[in-house]
């Protein structure tokens, strides 16, 4: 199943590198708890989802929340509903709660449809920061050395 509709994956370009599995998922959700995720359904099925962890500890001594991946299933009874708006409304209420400082995720430079989306919402891109990464290949070489 999540092989097949890895939409994101593909959108994002890991499509080739994809592994996420629904038994690897249950267990990372329901037994580890290591991220969030909250849920928009329609007639039952899931059409929105956006997953989020905490990174319990920085500079400002306040929880932050990392989005993950905020998603929604790609068909005209679904987009421009206000779902996203919505699950973000509900993030930021759990973020209230939890007195976090910041809420922050990345976005593929070329999505312009989520630019906008998160500029309406009251975002803004903090252009003095870049990610940076070490690739799987790249730690195993340093952690051999």
């Amino acid at each position: 199943m999540f092989r097949d509709d890895a939409r994101p994956a593909k959108f994002e370009g890991y499509f080739t590198e994809f592994k996420v599995t629904e038994p690897e998922l249950n267990r990372r959700l329901f037994k580890q708890a290591s991220f969030q995720c909250l849920v928009a359904e329609n007639g039952g099925t899931a059409v929105r989802y956006l997953a989020y962890y905490a990174l319990p500890f920085t500079y400002d001594l306040t929880p932050w929340l990392w989005i993950k991946e905020l998603y929604v299933i790609d068909n005209r009874q679904c987009r421009r509903k206000g779902i996203g708006k919505t699950l973000m409304e509900r993030l930021t209420s759990e973020a209230h709660k939890q007195g976090s400082g910041k809420i922050k995720w990345k976005v593929l430079s070329t999505n312009l449809n989520a630019k906008t989306f998160y500029l309406q919402l009251g975002a803004s891109s903090e252009l003095e920061w870049q990610i940076w990464s070490l690739s799987k290949k790249t730690i195993f070489d340093l952690s051999h050395q």
